[in-house]
Formats: structure tokens, sequence, C-alpha cells
């Protein structure tokens, strides 16, 4: 008895070693550069790492931020919802939930601000580019190699289903706080960037500003009410040329 109990501890181990193995191995080859290796074990390593213990970090240090991102949300009463269309956005009626979170932390670096302004920022990341750990496939992809395009494209689609749940949980909770009226039916989001001016070029130019359209989607009032957003908060901001 005491031989098997023996031997039943050793398949353990060893089978416990082979697991931190191979474990590792996948994960060094999840944040690796794109490379032939990674495109073989692309599917392998997408169900395992990236679908239990997916990384959001690389071997290679990111390109810092040169532009402010925010998310702005519009809602939309019954009537409004059944006029206004993707491509066809309002110009008015924006409100800026990033902006005060971020200026909030600033006034306190010990706040929670940052800890509330960090999800929305991830996902608005994810949704624009397909998160940093697929950086080096996008790379890979403008260089023109075909085998990265097609598995940068089809990550960066799951990415943007992944954010739009994020977003859309954050303008609900906002919503339900600031315009908990169920007269609003729907809500639309996109996303401002305003790109940095070099320094040298800073008394001269300003900053250039685009949106990005995310979509118009259900108000779910199921969401609990941030209430750290004071009713009608945030900056009313509309599209600028």
């Amino acid at each position: 008895m005491s031989h098997l109990r023996k031997v039943g501890g050793g398949l353990v181990r060893a089978g416990s070693i082979a697991w931190l193995i191979v474990h590792f191995l996948l994960t060094i080859a999840y944040v690796l550069p794109v490379n032939p290796l990674m495109l073989t074990w692309q599917s392998l390593v997408d169900r395992t790492i990236g679908e239990y213990f997916g990384q959001r970090w690389t071997l290679f240090a990111p390109d810092p931020l040169t532009s402010d991102y925010s998310l702005l949300v519009r809602p939309l009463i019954a009537r409004e919802a059944k006029t206004i269309t993707s491509g066809n956005l309002p110009t008015d009626g924006w409100y800026d939930l990033s902006t005060p979170l971020w200026d909030e932390f600033r006034k306190n670096r010990l706040s929670a601000f940052d800890r509330l302004y960090r999800p929305q920022m991830s996902a608005i990341q994810d949704f624009l580019s397909g998160g940093d750990w697929s950086m080096a496939w996008r790379q890979a992809s403008r260089d023109g190699d075909p085998e990265a395009r097609k598995v940068y494209e089809q990550h960066l689609e799951m990415s943007r289903r992944l954010s739009i749940t994020v977003l859309t949980r954050v303008a609900d909770a906002f919503i339900n706080h600031a315009f908990p009226d169920h007269r609003w039916v729907k809500l639309a989001l996109q996303i401002r960037i305003r790109s940095a001016v070099p320094w040298s070029k800073r008394e001269t130019q300003s900053p250039s500003v685009s949106y990005i359209e995310v979509g118009i989607f259900p108000i779910d009032r199921n969401v609990y009410p941030a209430d750290f957003y004071a009713p009608n908060s945030g900056e009313v901001l509309g599209p600028q040329p």
C-alpha cells in the first residue's frame, strides 16, 4: 500500500511539474512578438492562455499614449430613438464620462477615481486596437503579413464585442442615475480622441479632435446607478470640426 502511495504521489508531482512547464511555455508564446511558431500555436494558445489566463503585457514595452480618450454618451428618448441611426448621430447633448473622473483623480491621487476610470479606458483601447497584447499582430498586419492580418482582424472583432459590453454598462450606470425617467430608452456612444500637440508646436498648434462611433444600444435599467456622477454631470460636448 505504501508503495502504491509513493507511486501515486510521484505521478501527481510529475504531472504538476509537466503542467507548469507547459503553462509557462504557452504564456511565453502568448506574449512573444509575431513569429512563425506563434502562428502555428495560435489556436492552442487562444484556447488555453487566451481563454483562461489572458495577459495584458508583452516582452517588449508598448509605445506611450499620445492621445486623450473620452467616452461620450447621448441618452435618447423614444422619439429620437426611432429617427436617429448609426452614422447620423446628434451633435448636442453628449456627456463626457471620462474627463470628470480623471480630473477628480488629479485633484487627489489617493482617491478611487483612477479605479473608476480605468475600466472604461481599457475598454476604449481594446475597442480601438484590440488591446496591448495584439500590438505585434497589428504591426505585422500593417507590414503585409496576410496570416497576421487574419488573426488580428478576428481578435479585433472579438475584442470590440467585449469592449462594448463594458462601455454600455458604464453608460447605463450613468444614465440610470442622471436620467431615471423611463422616457429615455436608448443611448448612443462614441469615443472622442484628442491628440497631443508636439512640445515644439505647443504655441502655434491646437490638439486635433476626432470621434469614433461605437453604436446605439437599449438602456439597461437593471444596471446599478453610478451615484458618483451628479445628475447631469459631465461636459456636454458635440462633434467639433
